[in-house]
């Protein structure tokens, strides 16, 4: 069991490095709950399967509530974490002892645990514990846990989990933290803050942008042309999947850009071959754009602010003599589309192997259930689908002669789509980030001209950060792959609860002390843009090279919604904006969150 407990441990190791709260130690004893979601503590990050987690104020050790986890009748599998991530400097060459309550009441076929991982700068782990030995089975009352670690000076990060793994209920309360025999007090955390000098001078350097609305002079936006000029690849971000501001500058920049190249090659976080039907709306008028853009699966950009764009870009080519804008896709989580266009040709081009590619590609294209498959099934059949794309490019040649070039590229990648949908659930199989940083390369590939790429994803994936595509590309294209991180101050934004949960308003609460926003906030600009590459680099501005607390909501709405990174090795540019109101959603595509 310590090995399943290891193994979903590692799963979630980029989510724990990437989620660090503004206030480093926060209600430990889980008694604050959220605003957002009051089932759920302030504080903690909660990822559950199969599982109910939930504040619960009958049963506590003291205070007004406990963490309550619990396995849900109808599964037989899964696990519930609730963690905080805090900085390690609090605690660094010292002693760290971690306290905490724990109750179980019937648990069977598995354990519960709470957990504790040291890591380094470099996202490696120094130190991982689990408690207590063995974990509660059966049925326990409130008892202490402790457990004991020397926090060396190589620690950058520590994480503290709850872990629940098995049939039955478990409960935590009381967290505490003792340094060195000494119990830590949260309170007494004192906040980094800007000087006034620093932020006048911020003030000075910030390039003001006059709109968000797209249509409007470019004449602010020139600013920003010599930041990007022999770009190949250009990444535009978002601090949410929900807001309306973020959609409209991006689309903006969209059209400055057609401006200046005439021609536009867009791509966005959505499926590839759904996508691919936009496109076809774009190029021809063919098709409803509003059920296309229902199509791509994905309830964050079924909104009025993605179909404008589209009916721009159609409009743009229905009627510019200079140029074309295309509409591209990059991700590949649902298969289900580029199976059936894999089976269409091989219908007609090669019947001989039609037997052999229905037996491969017969498994349900529901990412939760190939998820839910176990090792051994989900090898085998990576290994059936990689098999039909190796046929596909083996044969390429033969297709040729009787198929244009563009068909047959075509197939071959979306049986690439279909084997990379499958190998994000294999173990050692390659991440949703690395699938898309190979698809925006084959997306690049096929681009004519010098025409740069605009690719349109979240913060996290778009930035220089580790695992994530944003690295990948930068890595691959140096200096050519130019990112913009998009940040706010508050406002409302769309989101969802979690899985299967409706598409609602949320607001996000002023800036916290001591996060980049709160000193963005201090420059009083409404909307403006920041050149990163420049101003690291003066004493002023050296603290946009150190990790600090900036906003990062995806798709799913949090009370505490901050990430620790140092934003000018992240992002070239940052567009920063003082209010923001919610994207304006149609109704969630139906059973395809």
């Amino acid at each position: 069991m310590r090995e399943l407990s290891v193994f979903i441990f590692l799963l979630f190791i980029s989510a724990i490095i990437s989620s660090v709260f503004a206030q480093p130690v926060r209600n430990l004893n889980f008694d604050e709950p959220g605003i957002v979601n009051p089932n759920q503590p302030v504080g903690w990050s909660t990822q559950w399967v199969g599982y109910k987690l939930s504040l619960d104020s009958l049963n506590v050790h003291t205070g007004r509530f406990s963490l309550k986890t619990e396995r849900l009748p109808d599964h037989n599998s899964g696990y519930a974490i609730s963690r905080q991530n805090i900085p390690a400097d609090i605690f660094t060459g010292n002693d760290l002892e971690v306290r905490v309550w724990m109750r179980s009441e019937n648990i069977q076929n598995g354990n519960v645990v709470f957990r504790m991982a040291v890591f380094n700068e470099d996202s490696e782990v120094l130190d991982f514990i689990q408690f207590p030995e063995g974990g509660l089975t059966g049925t326990t009352e409130w008892n202490p846990y402790t457990v004991k670690t020397f926090i060396s000076e190589d620690a950058n990060l520590i994480s503290l989990d709850a872990f629940h793994n098995g049939e039955g209920k478990a409960w935590f309360d009381n967290v505490e933290l003792y340094i060195d025999g000494e119990k830590y007090d949260p309170g007494s955390y004192i906040h980094w803050s800007a000087t006034t000098d620093q932020i006048e001078w911020l003030k000075e350097k910030a390039i003001p942008l006059a709109t968000d609305i797209a249509g409007s002079d470019f004449s602010d936006l020139d600013q920003l042309k010599p930041l990007m000029e022999n770009s190949e690849i250009i990444g535009l971000g978002e601090a949410t999947h929900g807001t309306r501001e973020f959609f409209q500058m991006k689309h903006r920049i969209i059209e400055w850009t057609a401006q200046q190249q005439d021609t536009v090659i867009f791509a966005i976080e959505a499926n590839m071959p759904e996508a691919r039907a936009i496109n076809e709306y774009i190029q021809t008028g063919n098709g409803d754009p509003k059920k296309l853009l229902a199509g791509l699966h994905y309830w964050t950009w079924n909104n009025v602010e993605v179909l404008q764009l589209i009916e721009w870009m159609r409009n743009y080519n229905n009627e510019s003599e200079k140029g074309t804008v295309e509409f591209w896709g990059f991700d590949m989580a649902y298969p289900r589309v580029a199976a059936d266009s894999v089976h269409s040709f091989i219908e007609e081009a090669d019947p001989m192997f039609l037997e052999e590619l229905e037996m491969s590609y017969e498994f349900i294209d529901d990412p939760g259930e190939l998820r839910g498959m176990n090792d051994n099934e989900i090898i085998e059949l990576q290994e059936r689908v990689q098999v039909v794309r190796e046929f596909l490019s083996d044969n390429k040649e033969n297709y040729l002669q009787n198929y244009d070039t563009t068909t047959v590229e075509w197939v071959i990648q979306y049986a690439k789509i279909v084997e990379q949908a499958v190998s994000r659930f294999t173990p050692n199989g390659n991440s949703r980030d690395v699938s898309m940083a190979e698809n925006i390369n084959w997306i690049y590939e096929q681009r004519k001209g010098s025409t740069p790429l605009l690719i349109w994803a979240h913060n996290d994936h778009i930035g220089r950060s580790s695992n994530r595509f944003g690295e990948m590309l930068a890595g691959q294209y140096g200096d050519n792959y130019v990112n913009v991180g998009f940040s706010f101050g508050e406002g409302n934004y769309s989101a969802v609860l979690g899985p299967n949960e409706p598409v609602a308003t949320y607001s996000s609460p002023p800036p916290k002390e001591g996060s980049v926003e709160y000193v963005f906030q201090s420059v009083d600009i409404p909307i403006f843009a920041l050149n990163l590459d420049e101003l690291k680099n003066n004493p002023k501005g050296s603290w946009l090279k150190e990790s600090k607390p900036i906003k990062s909501i995806g798709s799913v709405a949090r009370d505490d919604p901050y990430r620790n990174i140092p934003i000018a090795e992240h992002f070239n540019i940052m567009i920063y904006f003082d209010q923001t109101s919610a994207s304006h959603s149609f109704e969630k595509p139906v059973a395809r969150n």
